[in-house]
């Protein structure tokens, strides 16, 4: 499974007399479980349109122009057309036309495949989904090392969500974000293991430091009472701070008096992991490394066992 939202939004070029086309459109698209870029939902009043499409258009990984014979004589399509096409030259987006009737396609356009919605839309919109869908894989691979790792915690792990989890006060009361193991051998409950992504270059500052990144690891150490708390980072200079090798993985148990559970801290090292690829297997170890120590310690668990 591949995420979908690695794309971010895509953004939508038409003309506002085919509304209704486009919001049945996009309604699609976000059931299909895209993020999409309209400017009826983005715009607020007082904005300055031009640069807020500008914006938009540059951040966005995929567009579609949707040309119909109400937009080709739109200044705003021209003027967005323009800026995608550029953008399409350097190789920096996918641009999408989707046609609506009987229509001219503009020369900027004509040599891309599109999505013809003409013979229906129900074909129009599979050819649509088709291009969309090609684009993922590369903008998952260009993508940062935090989105890259979050895609791979929900790929690969049995579940991730946000979820109220165990303080040490007793009361499950801290909105997490974790991923799940299920189906372990004589546990009552899935395991629940909340995580932090810290690129290299945020390090320090979350375990040494001060300021927002050292409060948030207060907050994760001082009140998170799952038994197990993994921390992924990008590494780089950090082994001699942890005495852990690249590309490895380390457990420490803390000294915690609030809990009867056991609690263990998770270090998954990725230095020199460049590839997505290379990241996916990382990450499958050390589910798997986590998996293999609950289950030989679960005696330390007594509260999740049946």
């Amino acid at each position: 499974m591949v995420s979908k939202v690695t794309l971010g939004k895509i953004f939508v070029s038409y003309s506002w007399l085919d509304k209704q086309f486009v919001w049945r459109l996009v309604a699609r698209l976000e059931k299909s479980g895209y993020l999409v870029w309209i400017d009826e939902k983005e715009l607020a009043p007082g904005d300055r349109l031009s640069s807020k499409l500008a914006e938009a258009i540059e951040e966005s990984k995929v567009i579609i122009i949707v040309i119909s014979e109400n937009s080709i004589t739109s200044n705003w399509l021209k003027f967005e057309l323009e800026l995608a096409t550029r953008r399409m030259i350097e190789k920096r987006v996918r641009l999408i036309p989707v046609i609506k009737g009987d229509v001219t396609v503009p020369d900027q356009l004509k040599g891309l495949v599109y999505a013809d919605f003409r013979p229906g839309s129900r074909a129009g919109y599979k050819k649509l989904l088709s291009a969309i869908e090609d684009e993922i894989p590369q903008a998952l691979e260009n993508s940062s090392f935090w989105a890259q790792v979050q895609h791979l915690l929900a790929e690969l792990f049995d579940g991730k969500t946000t979820v109220f989890v165990r303080s040490k006060s007793g009361e499950k009361s801290i909105d997490y974000d974790v991923v799940q193991i299920r189906g372990l051998p004589g546990f009552e409950e899935e395991l629940s293991i909340p995580y932090a992504i810290i690129p290299s270059d945020n390090f320090l500052d979350y375990v040494h430091g001060s300021g927002v990144l050292k409060r948030e690891y207060k907050i994760d150490h001082e009140n998170i009472a799952e038994p197990y708390f993994l921390m992924i980072y990008e590494g780089l200079d950090n082994q001699e701070y942890l005495n852990i090798d690249k590309g490895k993985i380390k457990i420490s148990e803390l000294d915690s008096p609030y809990l009867r559970l056991a609690q263990y801290e998770v270090w998954l090292d990725m230095s020199g992991l460049r590839t997505l690829e290379d990241r996916r297997r990382a990450v499958i170890k050390v589910k798997s490394f986590i998996r293999e120590h609950a289950i030989a310690n679960k005696s330390k668990f007594g509260s999740l066992l049946r």
